[in-house]
């Protein structure tokens, strides 16, 4: 990561980088979290910042984050596989208590396997895929904001 990344990052007013964090992840107590961190020494460590920081939130906090990048609807595919999806993410946030969340743009029939694969898993199983999946997400939406600030190159994630 350049250092122009980093001295970009750490000069945004506060609304400004809290706003950037937001498309990051929503969780508010992560938001602040790495925010009150400021100034960071290198992308590197703000990164392990923003990662470290996912250890401190609570179940609320998760809830929040995963309700920003839901999956909730498909428009892409045939009628019958839009259909099975919605039915799909319908009983995964009956059975789970949450909605699905994925770090990648998925297909039709991809996202409809994945929702069934996950259906299969036990809750405290299925609770650390979407955290993790979270936690991904984040990551590749920070390195990005890096790139954008300093002409960083994005690592895949």
């Amino acid at each position: 990561m350049t250092d122009a990344a980093i001295d970009a990052f750490n000069a945004l007013p506060d609304a400004e980088l809290h706003s950037e964090l937001h498309h990051c992840c929503s969780s508010t107590r992560w938001i602040a979290r790495v925010a009150s961190a400021r100034p960071f020494a290198s992308s590197a460590v703000l990164l392990q910042h923003a990662g470290a920081a996912f250890e401190e939130l609570r179940e609320e906090d998760w809830q929040e984050a995963f309700a920003a990048i839901a999956i909730r609807e498909l428009q892409a595919g045939d009628d019958a596989t839009r259909s099975a999806t919605r039915l799909a993410l319908r009983l995964y946030e009956e059975r789970f208590g949450y909605p699905f969340v994925s770090a990648e743009q998925l297909g039709a029939e991809e996202l409809l396997m994945r929702v069934r694969i996950r259906l299969g898993l036990e809750p405290d199983a299925q609770q650390r895929a979407s955290r993790a999946e979270q936690r991904r997400l984040a990551h590749a939406r920070l390195q990005r904001l890096l790139e954008r600030m300093g002409g960083v190159p994005t690592s895949p994630s």
